[in-house]
């Protein structure tokens, strides 16, 4: 592919955001957008294109999925969220592993929030998902963003008695008034 030649990230990132409306991702090509996408090694243009990619690529499933997959080796928990909350949008079904891998290497709580919280309103999610997220949910030291988490959860989450046994598992070792909101969200299955 032409783009794996282009040295300077701002020009390979034009080329691809461009690209990204016209050129199909295919089994055929999809070796090339990889290499191509990851040789940027600024976070900002790679976000640029993936966003852009997420937004205009076709077929959408397979752009999207790309898209997810192509943030390793990005270090901005920003600009990682960026892509994933453009990615919850589009209403395509996102694979929940690629997505929460990008996820759970993100040092700032406040950027892993932001991220799960898109995640649970792309979608209701179902016991799979939940119990994902909840798994993800278990690696964030700060219990101000788990307990923020966990309460955009339990309003969208289905009342499955095993569900609800882990996610009060996870609320454990939190603050008492941190535990004690998270918890109270979960009064919609006991009214």
């Amino acid at each position: 592919s032409s783009a794996s030649t282009i040295d300077s990230d701002l020009e390979r990132a034009e080329w691809l955001i461009e690209a990204a409306g016209k050129v199909m991702v295919s089994d055929s090509i999809i070796v090339e957008w990889s290499r191509a996408l990851r040789g940027l090694d600024s976070d900002f243009e790679r976000k640029r294109t993936l966003v852009a990619l997420v937004e205009h690529g076709a077929p959408r499933v397979e752009s999207v999925a790309l898209a997810l997959q192509s943030m390793q080796g990005m270090t901005s928990d920003f600009e990682r969220r960026s892509v994933l909350e453009a990615a919850s949008k589009t209403g395509v079904a996102l694979a929940d592993k690629d997505y929460l891998d990008a996820v759970d290497t993100m040092a700032s709580d406040f950027e892993r929030r932001e991220a799960l919280v898109a995640l649970i309103r792309s979608t209701t999610p179902d016991v799979a998902r939940s119990q994902s997220i909840l798994r993800s949910v278990r690696g964030m030291p700060s219990d101000f963003e788990r307990s923020e988490v966990l309460k955009a959860l339990a309003s969208a989450m289905p009342g499955d008695v095993a569900l609800i046994e882990e996610y009060r598992a996870v609320t454990r070792g939190m603050s008492d008034f941190e535990r004690g909101e998270a918890e109270k969200a979960l009064d919609r299955f006991y009214r």
